[in-house]
C-alpha cells in the first residue's frame, strides 16, 4: 500500500489538506499494491486528519537485498523522469512542456537507462519524497515489496507529485524547483512484545528505524528521517498515533509495531 508524508494542513500550491499516511510521516493507503503503500512518511503530521491504511494485501514477495551505495544515480533520474513524463502528458503535445536541466538531469525512463541492473526488476518497496524551497511538497510510498523496484519508484514518484491529497498537483513551473528523494525500505520486522508503550519505546532505535503502527483498522508510518524532527521515542509514537487517527495516548491489546530501515538518496 502507499502512503505519504505529514505536514500542517494547507490549501495552497505548496500544501493541500488531506490524510497523511506515511511521511517521515508516512501514512498508508493502497496506492502501490493491494495496499502496501503510504503517504506522508517523512514529516510528522501535527494538524488535519490523518489517513488510515487499508487492509494489507496478500503476503508480498521478499524485499530485495541491500542496494549498491550508488543506486541513487539510477533511482533519482528514474523518479524525476516519471514526473516529467506525466507533466508532458497533462500539458499536451501542443504545450510542449520540456524539463530544464537540474542537478540530477531532466530524468529518464526505464528504456533510456544506460544500464539496467538486475535489482531494478527485483521486488522493492520505496518512498518518493519531494521538497520545494526546503518544505515538503509530496510524499507517497510502499511499505511492502510486491512489484519490481523500478516500477514502484516510478509509480510513487507520480503519486507524490500529483496524488498526495495534502497538496495540489505539481505544476509545470515547479518541476525544475523540486528536490527528489528516494528511500528504499527493508522488509518490515514485527516487534514481538509491545504490550505497553514503554516496551515499544525500549525496542526502537532512534535515527535508524522506520516505524509502522497498527491498531484495529488504523495504521500509519514514519520513515527514519522523521527522527530528525522527533528525536524522542515517546514523541515519535505520539505523533504516529495521531497520524493514524488514534488518540495521542492510545495503546491497547490490538496495537502492533513493526520497524524497518531504509537506504535513501536525495538530489543535491
Amino acid at each position: 500500500m502507499t502512503t505519504g508524508a505529514g505536514t500542517p494542513e494547507r490549501r495552497d500550491r505548496s500544501g493541500g489538506s488531506g490524510p497523511d499516511a506515511t511521511s517521515p510521516d508516512a501514512s498508508a493507503r493502497g496506492a502501490a499494491s493491494p495496499d502496501t503503500s503510504a503517504r506522508g512518511a517523512t514529516s510528522p503530521d501535527t494538524s488535519g486528519p490523518d489517513a488510515t491504511v487499508p487492509p494489507a494485501p496478500s503476503p508480498p514477495d521478499p524485499a530485495p537485498a541491500a542496494l549498491p551505495a550508488d543506486a541513487g544515480r539510477i533511482l533519482l533520474p528514474l523518479a524525476r523522469g516519471a514526473i516529467a513524463a506525466r507533466l508532458r502528458l497533462e500539458a499536451g503535445v501542443e504545450d510542449g512542456f520540456e524539463a530544464e536541466p537540474t542537478p540530477a538531469g531532466p530524468g529518464v525512463s526505464v528504456q533510456q537507462l544506460d544500464e539496467h541492473p538486475a535489482w531494478l526488476d527485483a521486488p522493492g518497496a520505496a518512498f518518493v519524497t519531494l521538497h520545494l524551497d526546503g518544505e515538503l511538497r509530496g510524499c507517497i510510498g510502499t511499505l511492502e515489496a510486491f512489484r519490481p523496484l523500478a516500477e514502484d519508484v516510478r509509480i510513487n514518484a507520480v503519486n507524490a507529485a500529483f496524488r498526495d491529497p495534502r497538496f495540489l498537483p505539481l505544476a509545470p513551473e515547479e518541476f525544475d524547483l523540486i528536490r527528489v528523494e528516494v528511500s528504499v525500505l527493508s522488509a518490515p520486522e514485527p516487534l514481538d512484545d509491545v504490550r505497553s508503550e514503554a516496551r515499544a519505546v525500549a525496542a526502537l532505535r532512534p535515527g535508524v528505524d522506520g516505524v509502522i503502527l497498527r491498531s484495529g483498522s488504523h495504521r500509519a508510518t514514519f520513515l527514519p528521517q522523521v527522527w530528525q524532527q522527533l528525536p524522542s521515542p515517546h514523541d515519535f509514537l505520539t505523533h504516529l498515533r495521531r497520524k493514524a487517527g488514534l488518540r495521542p495516548d492510545h495503546w491497547d491489546e490490538h496495537t502492533t509495531v513493526s520497524r524497518y530501515t531504509v537506504q535513501a538518496w536525495e538530489e543535491e
